[in-house]
């Protein structure tokens, strides 16, 4: 902020160089006016920042929002263990028709519990999906190894019951069948949890329970941006400033709180700066 007033430096008669007339007084005169139109203005400036309330509370909406379209993430991600019982179920069938094909059908109703349980975890862990994301990841690989495991012993078992009749292989199928149903359903409760995995799923980069906890975050640290403004800026009160030419002196009233004036004696500039309460 440019100076305002630069000083006189009266003195005594005799000396005549700095005469008490018209031109000397409407020299202060006019940078009284100009100081008290900057402390207007200061104080309108802090009038206007009691906006930020406003949005402060506009921002906690939105976290609050974030926070809603987690849950329901992770409601999707429920009904995805609600369909891998039902492969379960499907698996648990085929076992009852060959005893050949049920290991393979059990492995295949392994890896949907294991994605059920993976698809659990992010729904409980929602307030944290960084970590979320993580687990589920490791989740991803693991079902993978086990999916490529349960793949391989499907094949044994199919080879093993090559010589069966004609019950045994329809088992088979439905137990391939099954197996694919299930990873299909791992593949969605991934989707709903860290945003890939479906491309079938319509903008699952941006709905899903990570991306939704990173937005809640984003929220958070904008609130508490706007509520260190507010808090610093309420507590400021601008003094008064009077200034007497009899004897040159600028006096400031007592009632100020959070702002500081500093006075340069080398450059005879006065400044002043905010004090965070």
């Amino acid at each position: 902020m440019d100076k305002l007033y630069t000083r006189i430096i009266w003195k005594n008669e005799p000396s005549t160089d700095t005469p008490l007339n018209e031109n000397n007084l409407n020299r202060m005169d006019a940078a009284l006016d100009a100081i008290d139109d900057r402390v207007i203005a200061q104080n309108t400036q802090i009038v206007n920042l009691e906006g930020y309330e406003t949005r402060v509370a506009n921002l906690e909406a939105q976290a609050a929002q974030s926070a809603t379209n987690a849950a329901n993430s992770a409601t999707a991600a429920a009904s995805s263990e609600t369909n891998a019982a039902s492969s379960e179920s499907a698996a648990a069938t085929s076992a009852r028709n060959a005893a050949n094909s049920a290991s393979a059908a059990a492995t295949s109703e392994s890896n949907a519990a294991d994605s059920a349980q993976y698809a659990e975890q992010m729904k409980v862990r929602a307030v944290d999906a960084e970590e979320a994301a993580e687990r589920s990841a490791d989740a991803a690989s693991q079902s993978a190894i086990t999916a490529a495991i349960s793949e391989s012993n499907s094949e044994t078992y199919s080879l093993m019951s090559a010589s069966s009749a004609d019950d045994s292989a329809a088992s088979a199928t439905a137990s391939e069948n099954s197996k694919v149903q299930s990873n299909n359903f791992y593949l969605q409760s991934r989707s709903w949890a860290v945003g890939v995995g479906w491309p079938e799923r319509v903008d699952q980069a941006t709905d899903n329970s990570k991306y939704y906890s990173r937005q809640a975050k984003q929220y958070n640290d904008n609130c508490k941006t706007y509520y260190e403004l507010v808090r610093t800026y309420s507590n400021i009160i601008v003094p008064d400033l009077l200034f007497d030419p009899a004897t040159g002196t600028l006096y400031m009233s007592e009632d100020a709180q959070n702002i500081e004036f500093l006075y340069d004696d080398t450059t005879g500039k006065l400044y002043y700066k905010f004090i965070s309460g």
